[in-house]
């Protein structure tokens, strides 16, 4: 048996991250959450996850990709939002986010 795809949400608010955990998908275990720099470095630090999902309204979003790059060059990092930036494995619309997310995570840890 495969074990779940291991992810971190970050969001610019706990309810954010809480609609991505939600809509994360039945493969996908969300294990931690961050709304910060600060968060996901800790996070970083503290964890091994496959995927980070990022709403691009979070504070500082283009820099935590940077972070993320440069702290867990292994985990494939997807947007929520329009243009996605440089260094991001997917992007979902966020008004498709429900429909959408589940797929993008697995696609995501699948090419990795």
């Amino acid at each position: 048996m495969c074990r779940a795809i291991f992810v971190l949400a970050v969001g610019p608010s706990e309810e954010a991250c809480r609609r991505l955990r939600a809509f994360a998908g039945a493969e996908a275990q969300v294990i931690a959450a961050a709304n910060d720099v600060m968060d996901v470095k800790q996070a970083a630090a503290d964890m091994t996850f496959d995927v980070a999902v990022i709403d691009g309204r979070t504070k500082d979003a283009r820099e935590i990709i940077e972070t993320l790059r440069s702290t867990t060059p292994g985990a494939a990092i997807i947007w929520i939002g329009e243009s996605a930036p440089a260094g991001t494995r997917a992007s979902v619309n966020p008004e498709r986010v429900a429909d959408d997310l589940s797929k993008a995570i697995l696609r995501a840890a699948t090419q990795a």
